[in-house]
């Protein structure tokens, strides 16, 4: 429906700015969904990394201000990066081939192009009010003077999303909690945050003061990894690796452990391994780079290590939605895979 909305406006609306107004409105109008309560900043960059560099996704940046009658700063901060899975934009453009009757190729893909842009507009405001928890707290490290909107009163933290250049659109308050959590945590899936963390100017008074954010994001803008790669590639690469370690074990399950180097908790799996004479092969995996974030994604956790028997990642027990991930939990799990196999 969105997508033939947007192809009988771009007839009437064709330029540049006509097209600004159009994400704008749709950004402005985008259904409200409730907040994650407590978002995981790991998962949630990985899973930016999947999506936005993996899969080519629609991202944005996300920007914050102080939305309040009283305060007069009313210029937008950039915090960081939202992605969405817009997946669906295929089955849209399916419904274009069929409903369009323009036989102008130029403007049915132009009508194709504000399509996809309008499915992308809706998710990534989506997308930044359920991340809204991460992406305010992000931006109260950045941005000292937003802190004013934990005060409540009159003042809160307003997004906006910058989809074109110097044209940010306010993304809607986030939606009342429902209580529903699986759905929330399915949602969580889809989207992805990074925030800024290299370093910033901003004005205070008079004077500029030079900030910076460390630790996560700090790591991820300045990994030569960060960056585009082939999706589906590294998703058969995974397959391939789990596959080839199945096929050259004989009579014993085969274990593999993927981890980063001088992983901690990757020794302690690979001590009681080899304690026990237990053969395993071990595969090295730098942090955030594509192939973690593949792992985390295809796993569902963001920690290390990786630790597969016979092609299947192992949980801390026998439940492959247990979200117990401890090492010692999961080190147990694997000598108890190993035990049952002799």
């Amino acid at each position: 429906m969105l997508a033939i909305v947007l192809v009988s406006l771009l007839s009437l609306l064709p330029t540049a700015s006509s097209f600004s107004d159009i994400l704008t409105n749709l950004v402005v109008s985008a259904p409200a969904v409730p907040t994650a309560r407590s978002p995981c900043p790991s998962s949630q960059l990985l899973r930016y990394i999947v999506h936005a560099n993996g899969n080519g996704d629609a991202e944005a940046a996300v920007l914050a201000r102080i939305s309040s009658s009283t305060e007069e700063d009313k210029s937008w901060h950039e915090v960081g990066r939202v992605t969405a899975c817009t997946d669906d934009h295929d089955d849209n453009d399916d419904d274009n081939n069929n409903n369009n009757n323009n036989d102008d190729p130029l403007a049915f893909s132009l009508d194709s192009a504000v399509a996809r842009a309008g499915v992308a507009a809706h998710s990534l405001a989506k997308a930044t009010m359920l991340q809204g928890r991460l992406i305010s707290e992000h931006a109260y490290r950045l941005y000292p003077h937003l802190r004013e909107a934990k005060r409540g009163g009159e003042s809160r933290l307003e997004f906006g999303l910058e989809m074109m250049p110097d044209k940010v659109a306010p993304v809607p308050q986030s939606a009342a909690e429902d209580g529903d959590v699986k759905n929330l945590l399915d949602m969580m899936k889809g989207v992805g945050f990074v925030g800024h963390g290299r370093s910033i100017v901003q004005s205070s008074t008079d004077k500029e003061e030079k900030r910076s954010s460390r630790g996560l994001y700090e790591e991820f803008w300045s990994n030569e990894d960060a960056q585009e790669y082939d999706g589906d590639s590294m998703r058969i690469d995974i397959n391939n690796l789990l596959a080839s370690d199945n096929d050259e074990a004989e009579s014993a399950p085969a274990i593999l452990v993927c981890s980063r180097p001088n992983c901690n908790a990757a020794a302690t799996v690979r001590t009681a391994l080899e304690e026990r004479r237990i053969l395993y092969t071990d595969f090295a995996v730098e942090k955030l780079s594509p192939m973690h974030a593949e792992l985390a994604f295809l796993t569902g956790k963001a920690s290390m290590p990786y630790v597969f028997v016979n092609g299947k990642i192992v949980h801390g027990d026998n439940n492959e939605n247990s979200s117990d991930s401890s090492v010692d939990a999961v080190t147990m799990r694997v000598l108890e895979l190993t035990e049952t196999a002799k």
